[in-house]
């Protein structure tokens, strides 16, 4: 993993190519390396945790890569639309599976998904979310806005069904962050 970290960090500095950072590009770099430190701090196994780390900061290093060296719109749309249709299909059943367990009296169930906890699953839609939300805001054809509006609406209601207040409050925190 520190590999993949080490590959991103390289990515990330033959990418940047001197280009001028966004006010939302600076808080959001800020917020993540915050709660990244925070995160690693307050935990109680310090290895793992700092190996989750490893993969969140890779994962947005190599999605800010991506971002800088694509130069035209639909190289940068097309792996934004397969992360958005692979977190639709995984929120999509998640909602079968809550309301599998609904018909067998069981209406208090949080959804996990593939996932070993609820509070997992709330987590890594909260990282797709917002990609829908910008599909939404960047696309112009009418069939991909629909599109992303029906994976926004899937996986936030799938995101209601975890259970997991910290994941709406992230939500929130993320709609924020995305509106600066």
């Amino acid at each position: 993993m520190a590999t993949a970290s080490l590959i991103s960090a390289v990515l990330f500095a033959v990418s940047y190519s001197g280009t001028k950072w966004t006010r939302s590009q600076l808080i959001t770099g800020a917020a993540t390396c915050g709660l990244f430190v925070v995160s690693v701090a307050m935990s109680r196994d310090f290895y793992s945790s700092l190996i989750v780390g490893s993969f969140l900061m890779g994962a947005l290093l190599f999605g800010f890569c991506i971002s800088k060296t694509t130069s035209s719109e639909a190289a940068f749309a097309a792996p934004i639309s397969v992360i958005t249709a692979v977190a639709t299909y995984l929120a999509g059943t998640g909602i079968y599976e809550y309301i599998a367990e609904v018909m067998n009296h069981n209406p208090l169930w949080r959804v996990f998904g593939n996932f070993t906890n609820p509070d997992f699953f709330a987590g890594f839609l909260i990282l797709s979310i917002p990609l829908a939300l910008g599909g939404i805001l960047s696309s112009r054809a009418v069939r991909s806005k629909a599109s992303y509006s029906i994976a926004l609406i899937v996986q936030t209601a799938c995101l209601f069904l975890t259970g997991s207040r910290l994941g709406v409050a992230a939500l929130v925190l993320s709609i924020i962050t995305f509106a600066v």
